[in-house]
């Protein structure tokens, strides 16, 4: 994202690709931290750094934390408040059920992953692969509590099979 403030911009990651870390510093209200990892370029000619960072005006990074804030909250409006019924429709998927899409705003999240679920996890539901070859830290958060939800799914079927034999 480019924020552009008269003759100063910043840019940035989506706020969809806040990592688990950077979110941790958000929650903690590690502001300095936060913008250090989350700010890819600006136009200031000096190297992004957690010293530097306090050069931004407060009221830049206001609106960029603030962004950070709306996107969590959509997501906790959006997905994490539907985690049941998310968690369902991973447990129907390994089952092999087709899952029809209906209108939540949920499908906006699940759109990109659904696919490609299967293939982070062993045949025990463990996670052995993640969506990016950086550590778990570095993982988007929000790709990586679906991706929980969806091993929560798949535990469940698991457990399923278990029981019949």
């Amino acid at each position: 994202m480019l924020y552009e403030f008269d003759n100063d911009w910043i840019e940035t990651k989506d706020p969809k690709e806040l990592s688990i870390k950077e979110k941790r510093f958000f929650e903690t209200q590690r502001y300095t931290k936060l913008l250090q990892s989350y700010i890819l370029d600006w136009s200031i000619n000096q190297k992004i750094t957690e010293k530097t960072i306090k050069k931004i005006k407060y009221r830049y990074m206001s609106f960029i934390i603030r962004d950070i804030g709306r996107e969590i909250e959509r997501f906790d409006k959006n997905v994490l408040k539907e985690e049941k019924i998310i968690t369902k429709i991973f447990y129907l998927r390994f089952k092999g059920a087709k899952v029809i899409k209906h209108g939540e705003n949920f499908w906006e999240y699940l759109d990109d992953l659904i696919f490609e679920i299967p293939y982070y996890f062993d045949h025990r539901g463990n996670i052995i692969h993640l969506p990016k070859t950086a550590g778990i830290e570095d993982q988007e958060w929000e790709k990586m509590k679906i991706i929980t939800m969806a091993q929560n799914g798949l535990k469940e079927v698991l457990k399923e099979q278990n029981n019949a034999t």
